[in-house]
């Protein structure tokens, strides 16, 4: 899977409304202030179909602070069957994640882990992407 981390839902709108052809460009911000609401997406390639071309996937994710302490997730975030069709090679995960950047968060190095496991091939995989909270520079 991969993690795509956004300021914005704009490309969340994109990718569901395109067609198989668009392109598409997906943003990854990276670094944050306080008080911002960050948007993340899961998008994940390489699923297994069963006999009738239907995906069945299921996401998990968890976030971590700086000092390595696990401060959200859920290990069952997203799960969904869906049929493929012929030109589907990836797909954005539903729901996607919003996370509140309060002002009681630590600033540094935050770290979301995703799991991916595919219920038709019985595969699972995992990624991992990192984001920086910092304070607002005026």
């Amino acid at each position: 899977a991969v993690i795509v981390i956004s300021d914005t839902t704009e490309f969340i709108e994109n990718w569901v409304g395109s067609s198989a052809e668009a392109e598409l460009i997906v943003p990854n911000v990276t670094q944050f202030v306080f008080g911002e609401r960050i948007y993340v997406a899961f998008i994940v390639t390489g699923y297994g179909l069963n006999k009738n071309s239907e995906a069945d996937l299921k996401v998990g994710f968890r976030v971590l602070d700086p000092e390595g302490s696990v401060v959200d997730g859920e290990p069952e975030y997203s799960a969904a069957k869906w049929k493929v069709g012929a030109e589907s090679s990836a797909v954005l995960t539903i729901p996607t994640l919003d996370l509140e950047l309060g002002d009681d968060r630590t600033p540094g190095k935050y770290v979301i882990e995703a799991n991916v496991h595919d219920r038709i091939s019985g595969r699972s995989a995992q990624n991992a992407t990192e984001f920086f909270l910092k304070v607002w520079d005026r």
